[in-house]
């Protein structure tokens, strides 16, 4: 609910004279699905009461009853149309309830919505399941709450757009950013952004504030690297500036270990393909996880799709797993922490070295916006933010840092 369909939409709606509670929940799942509609995705909604414990510290109005009864009514009104999710118990594959805009919603909402930016929480808890639940306010949760204010006023007080020749800017509205050429030949897909998207959270996963914790929700973030670069600060070019293979040189350093070269660089083996199957297996909770989704993702490199449904062959199974013997090989320091579900551990370590980062640049009056472990600021001051990264990561992981 992070922005809300603007009064005159509501009142053309019919929403006038209702009861101010149900009209704001329904201008919320308006702004959702319109939004929802302009940048290709379904607004996703839970039917299960236990979700919802504890969820009005990130909205008063987001209980059970209201959205259900909001999602539900506007349904019975042709404004939205709504597909009820399924458990495995009722045969279903545990798809969540969606909803999309409706062809009526739509007419009414036009070519140029009226949609407001909602203030909204600043940090944000999820469990394994990556449900939302609440938090109690501690010393530790107000000062992170403080310096993620911090850093969001200093991105305000600069202008950033993305400034490309095919691309029409458009400030606070929806902005289409057509693909560009990949490597092997084929075109990114075309997104939508919105541009009134400015302000960073940080979301704790697990139910721990040392899991994850990366910072999210800027529209840059959003962007391909290709776009990225495109962006100015100010009217100014940006540099990217990024940690290379930054959760294999945690692990390293953690191991009191020495990191050998590039660590994507496995003999007999694409690099390409190594980097994303270290990735895969310092995230992945087994063997057999890291080895499916391997597996899913070469499918999908070879039939050259991005179709989730696509078919694994057994032998996509026996390359990974010749591909992991060899990476279990190239990296014998660190293999006992693969397949461990260790990868929220290092993105929170990741998060801590951004955030001294982006405090360090603030007191020197530079805007910086983190994407992971990469840090877009302005160009004409990379050479002092990467001074901040290798003192930040010097403190926070013990060792010096790769770019």
């Amino acid at each position: 609910m992070g922005h809300a369909a603007g009064p005159a939409l509501m009142e053309k709606m019919g929403f006038s004279a209702r009861d101010e509670d149900e009209r704001n929940v329904a201008a919320s799942i308006i702004a959702d699905v319109v939004i929802g509609h302009r940048t290709g995705h379904a607004t996703a909604f839970s039917l299960r009461t236990n979700n919802y414990t504890a969820l009005r510290r990130y909205h008063p109005l987001m209980t059970y009853q209201n959205i259900k009864r909001g999602m539900f009514g506007l349904d019975m009104m042709g404004l939205v149309e709504v597909e009820k999710g399924k458990s495995w118990k009722d045969g279903g594959r545990g798809k969540q309830s969606r909803c999309w805009a409706s062809d009526l919603c739509l007419d009414l909402v036009g070519e140029n919505p009226e949609l407001t930016p909602r203030p909204g929480p600043l940090l944000i808890l999820k469990d394994s399941d990556k449900a939302l639940i609440g938090f109690t306010d501690t010393r530790r949760t107000r000062a992170m709450e403080n310096d993620i204010r911090d850093q969001n006023a200093c991105i305000a007080s600069t202008q950033i757009r993305l400034e490309a020749p095919d691309v029409t800017w458009r400030d606070n509205g929806f902005v289409t950013v057509p693909g560009l050429p990949k490597k092997d030949g084929r075109m990114s897909r075309t997104i939508t952004i919105r541009t009134d998207l400015v302000s960073l959270r940080r979301i704790g996963n697990n139910g721990s504030w040392t899991q994850g914790m990366r910072y999210y929700a800027h529209f840059a973030q959003g962007l391909p690297k290709a776009r990225r670069q495109q962006l100015t600060f100010g009217g100014m070019p940006v540099a990217l500036l990024d940690f290379a293979a930054s959760h294999p040189s945690i692990l390293y350093a953690q191991a009191g270990a020495a990191m050998d070269g590039d660590p994507y660089e496995v003999p007999g083996f694409p690099r390409d393909e190594t980097k994303l199957a270290l990735l895969i297996i310092v995230n992945a909770a087994n063997r057999h996880q890291a080895i499916e989704a391997m597996a899913w993702r070469i499918a999908q490199t070879e039939a050259q799709t991005d179709d989730e449904t696509v078919a694994i062959r057994p032998d996509h199974r026996t390359y990974v797993r010749r591909l992991l013997a060899a990476i279990d090989i190239r990296h014998e320091p660190i293999k006992s922490a693969f397949c461990t579900g260790i990868g929220t551990a290092l993105q929170y370590i990741e998060a801590e070295v951004i955030g001294a980062v982006m405090r360090a640049a603030r007191k020197a009056g530079i805007t910086t916006i983190p994407v992971h472990d990469e840090v877009i600021c302005p160009d004409k001051d990379a050479g002092r933010v990467q001074e901040m990264m290798v003192d930040a990561w010097v403190r926070k992981v013990g060792s010096f840092p790769s770019f």
